[in-house]
């Protein structure tokens, strides 16, 4: 028990009797649920504690999703610390699994520059390379990638506008606006590069840059980036499931050769592992039907809104931007304007779970996208509507499938380098020749590996659940008009009996599939009659 003469003594919580104007900023320790304890050093703290970067609190990382798995609410800021800490891994002594994609990018160039003291990385090289792993989402609109990539599409046609544009945008506020954090032009310049994984506005700095910095944050050679590392293994056990992927032992036996990271052979599964945890993400979460259901309720509940909240004018302007976030339903729904009726009314739906139906879902060869994407839109889908119910007399002026009530979705789904086999785009060494890179060969490798790399998701919703079967049937009936890949028709398959043709579905596709010509056969089943199918 200390005595009260021990009471006027200096204790360690006394506040510092500083002048300074700024900050002053220590090292950050933070616990995420990822990698365990990330460190930061004072120069990025500094840029955590900015309004741009917390504004990040408030994009959830799986847009959507989150209305699907209730586990998924998680924000663009804990993947951006993680990001930035695996960068540097290497150089600790102490292996703590750390926080987002600054986290991680200071891990693997700390242990590229522990591991290969010839690559000169310096202390520059090291914050350059974090801080672009910090920032490098600071450009995201609300729902993350439903902004950029439906939103603004859709109210700026032909825009080529990104959320990497509204990142430097972003990034050059919160300099401007935060004078305490100071970094040189030349700084800034790199990072911005680092953050696009090209060499542009850094290319004529003397020295040159180091190529292999550019393969970190985001890598345009192979796909193979702390950006994947991190939101792989965040977004897997956020929806409940347990990643495979062994980020620390791709960090730690990263190499470079000959100007670009390489990996250890004994790592060529684990590199298989991302590229498959990559597309199964894409295939499962990313892509679930019932998450595109939404996206699209709240892609039209912004287009309703924007005559009124200009809400697109917003990205270029970073005051303006700055407060645009996932609360942007929030705002619609607050409001009593009778202009914003129409976008309350569809975010009344999605919060009644009424939502958009899904009609039809093919998956297709990436040769498809140019063969059917110009025949199959809304309009040819309520066309193909009318003409069936002209032609069976059934035609009701209640129940008419327009243009407007449906949405034709197509996405692309691929292991991360589109219709490329990424494993070719890696190289790897071995123990017995550290400095010489290889491709893996199959008989080196699997012979399990897929013969497409890329394939097309096509779905078709509906706005009016009550024209879900209308729409199904008019869809599978302008299906039976599409070319084939050899550039043919498919004639029409015609089943009289519907609960016929739904238990034959499966074999007549399985025999569209298939078919090198055009017969015609007979479908039989001890309990119903012989079926004719023309293919």
């Amino acid at each position: 028990m200390p005595s009260t003469a021990d009471w006027g003594r200096e204790s360690s919580m006394d506040v510092s009797d500083s002048e300074d104007d700024f900050p002053q900023v220590e090292e950050r320790r933070i616990l995420d649920p990822v990698h365990d304890y990330v460190v930061f050093e004072p120069r990025v703290a500094a840029i955590i504690d900015t309004p741009q970067f917390q504004r990040l609190r408030y994009l959830k990382q799986l847009g959507t999703g989150y209305f699907v798995f209730p586990g998924a609410s998680h924000n663009r800021f804990e993947h951006c610390l993680g990001k930035l800490s695996s960068a540097a891994k290497g150089h600790l002594s102490i292996v703590f699994a750390f926080t987002g994609v600054s986290h991680l990018a200071r891990l693997m160039v700390e242990n590229l520059r522990r591991r290969q003291p010839k690559l000169n990385v310096d202390d520059r090289d090291v914050l350059c390379v974090q801080i672009a792993g910090l920032v490098h989402d600071l450009g995201h609109g609300p729902f993350s990638h439903v902004f950029d990539g439906h939103f603004i599409p859709a109210v700026a046609p032909g825009t080529t506008w990104c959320h990497e544009e509204a990142s430097e945008l972003m990034f050059d506020s919160l300099l401007k606006e935060n004078p305490h954090i100071q970094l040189e032009t030349d700084w800034v310049e790199f990072i911005k590069d680092l953050v696009r994984g090209i060499l542009n506005l850094s290319k004529h700095h003397e020295p040159p840059e180091k190529g292999f910095l550019f393969e970190i944050v985001a890598n345009m050679q192979n796909g193979i980036d702390v950006d994947k590392f991190d939101y792989i293994r965040r977004d897997a056990i956020n929806c409940g499931e347990q990643s495979r992927l062994a980020t620390s032992r791709l960090i730690n036996s990263c190499r470079v050769i000959n100007g670009h990271i390489c990996y250890d052979y004994k790592d060529h599964y684990n590199v298989w592992t991302l590229f498959d945890s990559r597309y199964s993400l894409h295939k499962r979460i990313y892509n679930h039907k019932t998450s595109k259901a939404i996206e699209y309720m709240v892609v039209d509940a912004l287009i309703a809104a924007e005559p009124v909240l200009k809400i697109a004018e917003r990205r270029y302007d970073p005051k303006k931007y700055l407060y645009l976030t996932d609360s942007v339903l929030d705002e619609i729904e607050r409001s009593t304007d009778p202009a914003l009726a129409g976008s309350r009314a569809i975010l009344a739906r999605l919060r009644r779970r009424d939502l958009y139906k899904l009609v039809e879902s093919k998956v297709l060869p990436g040769m498809f996208r140019d063969l059917w994407k110009p025949h199959v839109t809304p309009e040819s889908v309520a066309r193909e509507a009318a003409r069936f119910e002209t032609d069976r007399g059934h035609e009701s002026e209640s129940l008419v499938l327009n243009a407007s009530d449906i949405i034709v979705d197509w996405a692309t789904l691929h292991c991360g380098m589109k219709d490329k086999d990424p494993m070719q785009l890696v190289r790897f060494y071995s123990k017995q020749s550290r400095n010489r890179s290889f491709v893996v060969r199959v008989d080196e490798g699997s012979f399990l590996l897929p013969n497409r790399w890329e394939e097309l998701q096509l779905r078709v919703y509906t706005r009016d659940p009550k024209k879900q079967i209308l729409a199904q049937t008019a869809f599978r009936a302008l299906l039976s008009k599409l070319p084939d890949e050899t550039g043919s028709s498919l004639k029409e398959i015609t089943l009289e009996n519907p609960f016929l043709y739904r238990r034959l579905r499966p074999i007549v596709h399985l025999c569209l599939s298939r078919r090198k010509s055009a017969p015609i056969i007979t479908l039989c089943h001890p309990l119903w009659l012989a079926t004719r199918v023309r293919l």
